[in-house]
Order: C-alpha cells, then structure tokens, then sequence
C-alpha cells in the first residue's frame, strides 16, 4: 500500500509540474487560465466537502491531498506560479511527513 501511495503521489505531483513547466501557454490563453481555475476551484470545493464526511484518516488525508491540489490548479489559473510551486512544495512535505 505504501509503494502504491508514493507512486501515485510522484504521478500527480509530476502532472503538476508539467502544468507548471508550460506556464508560457497559460499567460498567452485566457481560456486556459478560466478553464484552470474553474477545475480547481470545483476540485478544491468538492474534495473539501467529501473530507468533511470521512471517518478513516488515510480517506481524510486524501481529500485534503485533493483539496490542496486544487488550490495549486487555481493558483496556475490565475498566473501566479511561483507561490502555486511554494504551496506544492508544502503539501508535498505535509503528505511525506503524515506517512513518516
């Protein structure tokens, strides 16, 4: 389980740092950036929800993985990619050390 959790979690943080890597395309396409921050509001909103009513903490901890993604997804959206990086960079150091 463990092996699986860390692949997963290198997979979407390496997602995350290709969107990050083409931040060019979202400063030249306001489509994309609505479209960006659309999804991470609604991914921010949801998974915050679905937390709400978790009673396993492993459930708990991945919708708050999720939520923080989002916040990441709208930080993208509105242009403002080194604090979306910082906050990346902290959920990443959160999640590594709640398994430690």
């Amino acid at each position: 389980p463990i092996s699986a959790q860390l692949h997963s979690s290198t997979l979407v943080i390496i997602g995350f740092y290709v969107v990050y890597r083409v931040r060019s395309l979202f400063s030249v396409c306001g489509v994309w950036q609505a479209l960006t921050v659309y999804a991470g509001v609604s991914t921010a909103v949801v998974a915050s929800v679905l937390g709400f009513f978790q009673d396993d903490a492993k459930r708990l901890l991945a919708c708050s993985t999720a939520s923080q993604l989002g916040y990441v997804m709208v930080l993208v959206g509105l242009g403002s990619f080194s604090p979306s990086l910082l906050l990346l960079t902290f959920c990443c150091c959160n999640k590594a050390y709640a398994f430690v």
